[in-house]
């Protein structure tokens, strides 16, 4: 049972029965998979799998949760899409055929790439402000992106008590990637510019910016899109506007991965369309009209 949705239905969201028991199965399923050691120059270590376990128990504290009751309208799942994000990078990197450096970077960067939001006393406040502001909106974002990739800093260093060189660039390579989760990283001419690792010098961070933002909209449409119908006030245009944001952003093979995970697959609640429940019908139609829009797109390119 997922304990922090359990704390937060009826006080942060009403969410219908068939939304909640489809959330309930994620977030110990992804808890339980092993963390392997981060592989590191002059061998193995721990210290990612204990950032991220300092960021779990950070979820459970009061202090989120009471902070999620009282303010329910933003990343009142964050504790599942961390969990989803940090999966699907592995996953997005295992596919790419990456090292087990950069797959266990972005699982780091993954687990905690909206990390600000997991302490309130860090979190960037004024949200629901901008959600019909798109340019503003943008702004935000980028401010939570930085803001999140401190709070990655600070708690790195408390478990780098001997000022290890090693670890300090292991963590300057992961706030690198969670200052650009949110755009991807940069690029010259479309490509990915070459931004090295201080570790790995062959390795592009770019690139792994690039994974780590398109993990973020899938989990986000895999999880999130359930409750931010909620947290936007069941408004349509500013869903619609959310959906635009995390979809814009992706590659075409990201947009496949949505419609073979989400959208055309019968296991999930968004992928039945015999589905009865009325959030449920509009979400999927709000994300299938965005979807259709660029298909259409892709389609004439394709026949030109």
């Amino acid at each position: 049972m997922d304990h922090i949705l359990k704390r937060l239905q009826g006080q942060s969201f009403h969410l219908s029965e068939a939304v909640y028991n489809f959330l309930d199965t994620i977030y110990d399923s992804l808890t339980t998979k092993p963390i392997p050691n981060l592989p590191l120059p002059t061998g193995p270590t721990r210290l990612h799998a204990k950032m991220i376990d300092q960021h779990r128990k950070q979820f459970f504290s009061e202090e989120y949760i009471s902070d999620r009751i009282e303010h329910p309208i933003a990343g009142t799942i964050d504790h599942i899409h961390a969990e989803v994000t940090a999966s699907l990078s592995i996953e997005l990197a295992l596919q790419a055929e990456l090292t087990p450096y950069a797959a266990e970077l972005l699982r780091l960067a993954g687990h905690m790439h909206d990390s600000e939001r997991t302490f309130p006393n860090k979190m960037v406040q004024g949200e629901e402000n901008f959600r019909k502001n798109p340019s503003l909106y943008k702004k935000f974002k980028q401010k939570h992106a930085l803001k999140s990739a401190e709070t990655v800093r600070s708690i790195g260093e408390e478990y780098n008590e001997e000022n290890n060189l090693e670890i300090n660039y292991f963590l300057v390579d992961a706030c690198y990637l969670v200052e650009h989760h949110e755009i991807g990283g940069e690029k010259v001419n479309g490509i990915p510019a070459y931004k090295p690792s201080l570790l790995y010098p062959d390795l592009n961070l770019n690139v792994l910016a690039d994974i780590l933002c398109e993990a973020d909209s899938i989990a986000y449409f895999y999880a999130n899109i359930l409750t931010n119908w909620t947290e936007c006030g069941k408004d349509i245009e500013s869903l619609s506007n959310k959906i635009h944001f995390m979809y814009d952003r992706i590659s075409n093979f990201a947009k496949q991965e949505l419609h073979s995970r989400i959208l055309n697959n019968s296991e999930h609640i968004l992928g039945r369309t015999d589905t009865t429940d009325k959030d449920i019908k509009t979400i999927r139609s709000a994300l299938i009209t965005i979807c259709s829009e660029d298909n259409l797109k892709i389609s004439e390119d394709v026949k030109s």
